[in-house]
């Protein structure tokens, strides 16, 4: 082998390491979530009153938001323990894969989504017994924005 060949030679395995690709991760299925709701079809419904007999319907309510569980108040997060406790809380499941436009501390929001109970194919926040499919959220300022 002449000093020639050499370069050609690695250049050629360095070609050929580069050529193999690395697996594809698993991919998980899509959560498959219900019917988007719009605003028209929408029944506000005080954060006390949702529960099982709601599940499917399309609602409108108010709550504190913190990271992916939705609480009535400021009293209900801290009587909670926080958000490892989710006792009083609901879980939030996004209809996009985008993050949705809250802040890394609670925030009072304006929810619209329809109510979902929890399973193993929803993937609730730690063990809501329910969940908001979250169509269109709405931050409501306070002083810590």
């Amino acid at each position: 082998m002449t000093c020639r060949a050499l370069p050609a030679l690695l250049f050629a395995a360095a070609l050929a390491g580069c050529a193999t690709t690395p697996a594809a991760p698993p991919v998980t299925p899509p959560i498959a979530l219900p019917q988007a709701c719009v605003a028209k079809d929408a029944t506000l419904v005080a954060f006390a009153d949702i529960r099982a007999g709601l599940i499917g319907k399309c609602i409108r309510t108010r709550g504190l938001a913190v990271r992916s569980l939705f609480y009535e108040n400021g009293a209900s997060f801290a009587r909670s323990q926080g958000p490892s406790d989710p006792s009083t809380a609901l879980a939030l499941l996004w209809q996009t894969e985008e993050p949705a436009p809250l802040k890394s501390h609670p925030q009072f929001v304006e929810l619209l989504g329809r109510v979902v109970a929890c399973s193993a194919q929803t993937h609730c926040a730690l063990s809501a017994a329910l969940a908001v499919s979250v169509n269109d959220i709405r931050i409501i300022p306070t002083a810590m924005d």
